[in-house]
C-alpha cells in the first residue's frame, strides 16, 4: 500500500507550483508567440478576420525561419563531442573506459537529437531544459536516461 503524503506537504508543494508559475507565466506566452510567428502564423485572429472581411488573404512572408534555420545549421557545423582527458599517463586506462561509457551514453540517449531539440526551444522560445533521470528498463539494473523537458511542462 502507497504511503500517504501528508497534507503540509501538498500544500507546501502547491504553492511552490504557483510561485513557479508566476515565474514562467511570461516566458511561456512569449515563447508560444515566438513559436507561431516561426512556423508562419503572424496575424492574429483579429487581423486575419479583418484581412478576410475586405476579401483579402493574410498571406504571410516568413523572414525569420530562414534565419533560424541558418543558425541551427551553424550549431550543427560547430558542434564538437566531449572527451576526458588523463590528468597523468597513467590514467590512459580510466580515460578509455570513461570515453567508451560516454559513447554508450550518447547512443542509447540519441544525443545529438535531444541537443538539437533543445537549443531550437532556446532559439525559438527562449527557454529549453533537459532532465537525467535513472531508467530502470531496457539493461539489467537500468541506465542513465536524458530526456528533454517541453518548455510547456516546465513546472
Amino acid at each position: 500500500m502507497p504511503k500517504r503524503v501528508p497534507e503540509v506537504d501538498i500544500l507546501r508543494i502547491y504553492q511552490d507550483i504557483r510561485e513557479a508559475d508566476s515565474i514562467f507565466a511570461e516566458r511561456y506566452v512569449t515563447g508560444d508567440e515566438a513559436a507561431a510567428f516561426v512556423r508562419g502564423e503572424q496575424w492574429t485572429p483579429e487581423e486575419k478576420a479583418a484581412h478576410l472581411a475586405q476579401r483579402r488573404i493574410p498571406f504571410v512572408f516568413n523572414e525569420i525561419l530562414p534565419k533560424v534555420r541558418h543558425l541551427m545549421g551553424v550549431y550543427l557545423a560547430t558542434i564538437t563531442d566531449v572527451r576526458p582527458v588523463p590528468r597523468e599517463p597513467t590514467d590512459e586506462y580510466y580515460v578509455n573506459a570513461a570515453e567508451q561509457l560516454l559513447r554508450w551514453f550518447e547512443q542509447i540517449n540519441n544525443l545529438s537529437a535531444i541537443e538539437y531539440q533543445v537549443f531550437w526551444d532556446m532559439i525559438v522560445r527562449g527557454i529549453g531544459a533537459t532532465q537525467i533521470r535513472w531508467a530502470p528498463t531496457d539493461v539489467l539494473g537500468g541506465y542513465p536516461a536524458l530526456e528533454r523537458i517541453p518548455p510547456g511542462q516546465l513546472l
